[in-house]
């Protein structure tokens, strides 16, 4: 039986060997491909930019071509972080929806590099993870100081571009993640539910953010209408318009978020909106700064956007007690939710600095959340749902674990000892 059961497994294993066929994907050394991951991701996101700029030249005939293509490099470099003038105006505030398409075409660069790469010993697999996606990303890197160097004329300051050099180490590490069939350690028991509960509160506000700017476009349709047909784009320069506000769409629905919590969103030097008042100075012919109401006095109804924060705080409490091993303890639950909520709320603040710049050199200066009040209001508002959720899980019995986490050891010795076993000890 036992030979039997054995010629049988080695007969299924010959049929699927001549069912899969040989390999037939080509394949070369690992840095090579991962260096054309990297060009080619650049030079794609580049063709992109360089054909939206296109699509206006055939709108705008008097401008030459190779001044369409210096502006395509620089809204190249503004999509990565980096800030450009066009003209006397200096703009520094990133499209993070443009952003987003470089990322994805990096993940897909990064599959395509692994896939066709020699593949590596199993035991050899962290290293060559940590080496192709420092290698994508210092090729990345030197492609962006190259161009930028090209393209900056003399006198022009631009910003450190620490964030773009970080998301760009993120996204070489984490694109050859799985192609190489690594699995990421499993964080510390605390790491795990604190980096879900404050992720679950980001997304949250952003979720907030999203049906803010729907509202305020359902309520100023007419006027971003009127804006659009003012200009006169036609066909083609209307879907350019429409394009470009799209890719500064994700930073809107984080401006959104900001305003939901209360600090509000600044639009240029004299224009500052928020749920309970607004102030509204001149603004350039954009079809979507139609959705700025024109008022003072804000409806009554707004302040209730003022409970996203509080929302927000609760859920992240919620996640991290239930995700670590506490003692049912009210003062320690309230603690750990309050902290959740705080931390949630530094994060959320954190990633406005993403979304806020300039995109000119006198009305459109300041763009984006209000840092000032938010760092106080939303760490402030989240701590307080937290700090809410906590107490009552706490009163439930149902936080878990603050106890242990504030314990050096979750060893429990047993201290009841005989006088009979000391002495024989």
């Amino acid at each position: 039986m036992a030979d039997d059961s054995r010629r049988t497994r080695k007969r299924r294993h010959q049929l699927a060997s001549v069912h899969a066929g040989p390999d037939r994907t080509w394949r070369l050394p690992w840095m090579p491909m991962t260096v054309l991951a990297a060009v080619g991701t650049a030079a794609a996101t580049w063709l992109l930019v360089a054909g939206f700029c296109v699509l206006g030249w055939f709108a705008v005939t008097p401008v030459d071509f190779p001044a369409v293509l210096e502006v395509a490099t620089r809204g190249w470099l503004l999509a990565h972080g980096a800030s450009i003038n066009v003209g006397p105006a200096i703009l520094s505030t990133t499209p993070l929806g443009a952003t987003g398409v470089v990322v994805a075409m990096g993940l897909g660069a990064c599959q395509l590099a692994a896939r066709h790469s020699h593949p590596p010993e199993r035991d050899q697999r962290p290293v060559r993870w940590l080496r192709s996606g420092l290698t994508f990303s210092l090729t990345y890197v030197v492609i962006l100081v190259v161009v930028r160097a090209a393209t900056r004329p003399d006198g022009v300051e631009s910003r450190p571009m620490f964030a773009t050099i970080c998301m760009l180490i993120l996204l070489g590490l984490g694109g050859f993640v799985r192609p190489l069939g690594l699995r990421p350690a499993r964080p510390n028991r605390w790491v795990e539910p604190v980096l879900r509960g404050v992720i679950a509160a980001w997304l949250w506000m952003i979720a907030v953010g999203a049906v803010v700017m729907v509202t305020a476009l359902l309520s100023g349709m007419d006027r971003v209408v009127t804006i659009h047909e003012s200009l006169q784009p036609g066909v083609l320069g209307g879907i350019m318009l429409l394009i470009a506000q799209l890719m500064w769409l994700p930073n809107m629905i984080l401006w959104a978020g900001a305003w939901a919590i209360g600090a509000g969103v600044q639009i240029g030097v004299d224009t500052v909106v928020s749920p309970v008042t607004s102030q509204v100075g001149l603004l350039p012919a954009i079809p979507v700064l139609g959705i700025i109401p024109d008022t003072i006095a804000m409806p009554v109804g707004h302040v209730i956007w003022l409970a996203s924060g509080l929302i927000a705080g609760g859920i992240a409490a919620t996640l991290v007690l239930r995700g670590v091993d506490v003692h049912t303890r009210v003062d320690l639950s309230a603690l750990v939710g309050a902290s959740s909520g705080v931390v949630s709320g530094i994060f959320f603040a954190a990633t406005q600095l993403l979304a806020n710049g300039d995109l000119g050199m006198v009305r459109l200066i300041d763009i984006g959340a209000r840092m000032g009040p938010l760092l106080i209001m939303a760490p402030t508002a989240m701590g307080i749902g937290g700090l809410l959720v906590g107490v009552t899980m706490g009163m439930l019995g149902r936080g878990r674990g603050a106890s242990e986490l504030l314990t050096p050891t979750s060893v429990v010795v047993d201290r009841r000892i005989q006088p009979s076993e000391t002495a024989d000890e």
